[in-house]
């Protein structure tokens, strides 16, 4: 995150009509953090069902558009 916050969907709008990164980009990201945050002491746990080939599918999607 910039300057210590969060990217907000502007941000992520504006990232993706600037072609600095994709949908595809930020779910690996996002995958990537739940994963890592399973292993950490006490793990995550941020959700109870995580639908990683569902959200693969729909930022390729999004990326192809």
């Amino acid at each position: 995150a910039r300057g210590g916050r969060r990217p907000s969907i502007a941000d992520y709008a504006a990232a993706y009509a600037s072609r600095s990164t994709t949908p595809t980009a930020v779910v690996e990201a996002a995958l990537a953090a739940v994963a890592a945050s399973e292993t950490a002491s006490p793990p995550g746990r941020w959700f109870i069902s995580l639908g990683a080939a569902d959200a693969r599918r729909a930022a390729a999607e999004s990326t192809a558009r």
